[in-house]
């Protein structure tokens, strides 16, 4: 488990700025659309910010695989990290073992990957614009014949393809966390 909640990754300052907005009066609402969406892309993609983590795992045949990914560095010692996808060797013999170690990402000049970032920013966008009210008869789905092509038909409208494509998921959703 997470010994600490990770902070979002895109900041109140950017998300206006990405959206155009002037005003301060939705700041506490806005914050809630970055957790939203940071959250989303992090179940999707794996830790984006390097943050602690403690678990006890399952060694078989001097391995265990860790559950928060990627993986920067195991702080454990005598454990030995043989991928980032969280594979470790474990210097004690099989069966259970805690293990405390540092996922997410490497840190960038900029901080975090900018394809990330830009997902994140387009994914409270997209979560932001679609839910206001835009007047009487308008609609926040997808309409069929209609120029949005974020919406793809196969999968959630939560995740917009464009958001997708810039995290490397694909077009099928996955409940698998993809590293790297």
């Amino acid at each position: 488990m997470l010994t600490t909640r990770p902070d979002p990754f895109v900041d109140v300052t950017e998300a206006k700025k990405h959206l155009n907005m002037r005003q301060d009066i939705s700041d506490a609402e806005l914050s809630g659309f970055i957790d939203a969406a940071c959250e989303m892309i992090r179940t999707r993609v794996g830790e984006v910010l390097a943050v602690p983590a403690t678990e006890t795992v399952t060694v078989s045949g001097g391995r265990a695989v860790l559950r928060h990914r990627p993986v920067l560095a195991v702080d454990t010692p005598g454990w030995v990290l043989l991928s980032p996808e969280g594979v470790a060797s474990a210097p004690t013999g099989d069966g259970r073992a805690e293990v405390s170690y540092t996922a997410g990402r490497a840190a960038t000049a900029s901080g975090v990957p900018g394809h990330i970032r830009l997902a994140g920013l387009e994914l409270v966008r997209h979560l932001w614009t679609n839910s206001q009210n835009r007047g009487a008869g308008s609609t926040t789905r997808p309409v069929a014949g209609a120029s949005d092509s974020s919406y793809m038909p196969g999968t959630a409208y939560s995740m917009p393809y464009r958001v997708r494509e810039l995290l490397g998921l694909g077009a099928e959703p996955t409940d698998q966390p993809l590293v790297g």
